[in-house]
């Protein structure tokens, strides 16, 4: 294999040609050193000129973002508060949020959009209080049902329920506003008759909708209903097969009725989509064991998850 050539190993070896020819070696060795200096210095000249070479990068990137922000304050408000919330900077992203806010008047929908990214973060006090400002500006704005969520991730659950009851009570056709009350109700294993009725209407407005059958089949799991259960649970898997806790609510329905093998198989996808499911684990252990998940099945809080 051909030995590579180095910089300045040609001058080199003519060097030591002509040192041998005039019959000076001292020349020799200085053209040597001579030029192994300057082999040294190329690797760090190619350095220098490829950190210039980004510096120029970054300095031209950076003109382009200020001119965008210039252009586009309000963007750029908003993307600034998110960067500021993800690394930890909550009072910076709290002020480039408010100069978003002001930038659009304040509107119901630029308070929506502030709490989705609290929401994003988990930060659910701060994204309360921008979904409150926004039914404040806009009372029939469809936020109300998810200051509800937000509430309920708080342990907040009375002013949830009487939030969703709230949008019900002024559109009682809001099939998302009856889907989210009548699965309240199915969680906590309360008022049931009436979760049904309310899920019942939901799937009568949005038939094909997996989450609203995932919902109802839950509530019919918690009044006992395991066979009306499934059949309604088996099509939301069809429809939103991604969801681990739709596959958890099938799986202990088909351990209640006896088909352990498949069970095991929808647990363990439970667990798999969404390792941090609240009860997916414990209902998997217990199913492999041969045991029977609990009927009505616990729910577990948000806030007393974190």
């Amino acid at each position: 294999m051909p030995l590579p050539i180095w910089p300045g190993a040609l001058t080199v070896a003519l060097s030591v040609r002509a040192g041998e020819k005039d019959g000076k070696p001292g020349a020799v060795r200085m053209r040597l050193l001579s030029n192994r200096d300057e082999d040294e210095r190329w690797p760090q000249q190619l350095l220098r000129r490829r950190l210039l070479a980004t510096a120029v990068l970054i300095l031209l990137f950076g003109l382009g973002l200020l001119a965008w922000a210039r252009l586009y304050p309000a963007p750029a408000a908003l993307l600034e508060g998110e960067w500021r919330l993800r690394a930890g900077d909550i009072r910076g992203a709290d002020s480039a949020f408010q100069r978003f806010l002001l930038l659009n008047q304040e509107s119901a929908d630029s308070f929506v959009i502030v709490a989705s990214r609290y929401i994003a973060a988990e930060r659910w006090d701060a994204a309360a209080r921008s979904l409150e400002r926004a039914v404040q500006t806009d009372p029939s704005h469809r936020a109300r049902v998810d200051l509800g969520i937000v509430y309920e991730h708080l342990g907040r659950d009375d002013e949830a329920e009487a939030t969703y009851r709230e949008v019900i009570r002024h559109r009682p056709d809001d099939a998302y506003a009856l889907n989210v009350l009548g699965y309240f109700y199915a969680q906590r294993a309360m008022h049931l008759d009436e979760a049904l009725a309310l899920l019942h209407r939901a799937l009568e407005l949005l038939p094909n909708d997996g989450s609203i059958m995932d919902s109802l089949g839950w509530a019919l799991y918690q009044r006992g209903d395991v066979v009306a259960a499934l059949r309604q649970l088996a099509a939301s898997v069809e429809r939103v097969p991604s969801f681990g806790e739709v596959r958890l609510h099938l799986g202990v329905a088909l351990a209640r009725r006896g088909a352990r093998d498949q069970a095991l198989v929808e647990l363990g996808k439970a667990v798999m989509l969404d390792p941090e499911l609240p009860g997916a684990r414990e209902a998997l252990e217990t199913v492999r064991r041969g045991g029977l998940p609990p009927l009505p099945f616990p729910y577990e809080p948000p806030a007393r998850r974190r």
